[in-house]
Parts: C-alpha cells; structure tokens; sequence
C-alpha cells in the first residue's frame, strides 16, 4: 500500500495532496511494522512517520502519527 501512495504523493499537484499522500503512507508504514516488527519496517516507519510530522499541521492525523512514531521509536530491538 506504501508503494502506491508514493506514486500518489510523486504525482500531487498541491500541498493538500502531498501532505495526505505522506499521512497514507506512514499509516501503511506503520500498520506493516505492527503487523511484524523487523528493523526495516521499523526504520521505513520511522522515516515515513517523521516525514509526515515535520510537515503536518495541528490535527487528529498529526496526533495519531506522533503516536504511531512514539510506539515505533519505545519498541524492543
């Protein structure tokens, strides 16, 4: 799922677009890391998660991902 929104996010014509192209693709990010916690996925989450938040305005969606990222960072190895 990740795959495809980046193909979203490549093609967005406005921020909008962008910025929910990248939520998308933290969410499936982070939703892969839950459903099995490697390194990578943790590493891929981490980046698609941080990605988002350095660009997010206040908001549920804002809330939720610092979240997700704050579950991905407080996990075992």
């Amino acid at each position: 799922a990740a795959a495809e929104w980046e193909k979203v996010r490549a093609r967005a014509t406005d921020s909008t677009g962008e910025l929910e192209a990248r939520y998308r693709i933290a969410e499936a990010r982070y939703h892969a890391w839950q459903l099995a916690p490697t390194d990578p996925r943790s590493s891929a989450a981490h980046e698609a998660l941080t990605s988002f938040l350095v660009r997010a305005p206040l908001g549920p969606q804002r809330d939720r991902a610092s979240a997700w990222l704050g579950k991905v960072k407080h996990s075992p190895p």
